[in-house]
């Protein structure tokens, strides 16, 4: 992701997701606004290093839902996660997430 901007999918992408190397999810909500919204379809790669700015797919702590949010600092196995929306559940509510939580990091979007 750059400036807030997430690619669209190209073919190589797809072709990755067909052969199981990505896997796709679909957004729910609006805290991820403008970047993504309600029903966007994301791929997400398993295999992955994390920098802030990124995009990651993640078990939320306490309610196993999964969450879409942007990665804002690490400390050790400790990822910090906001939504772009000031109302978004994220880590100003339930703290840092483990890093065995995430899922994988967004790669774009369909």
């Amino acid at each position: 992701m750059v400036h807030g901007i997430l690619r669209r999918a190209c073919w190589k992408d797809l072709f990755a997701w067909a052969c199981g190397k990505l896997k796709r999810y679909r957004v729910s909500g609006e805290s991820m606004y403008p970047v993504l919204s309600a029903d966007d379809v994301v791929l997400v790669e398993k295999s992955f290093e994390l920098v802030p700015g990124d995009l990651i797919v993640f078990v939320q702590p306490g309610d196993e839902r999964l969450l879409v949010k942007q990665v804002r600092a690490q400390r050790g196995l400790l990822t910090f996660v906001e939504g772009l929306h000031n109302k978004s559940v994220d880590s100003r509510m339930f703290g840092p997430i483990r890093r065995d939580a995430i899922l994988g990091r967004v790669v774009c979007r369909l």
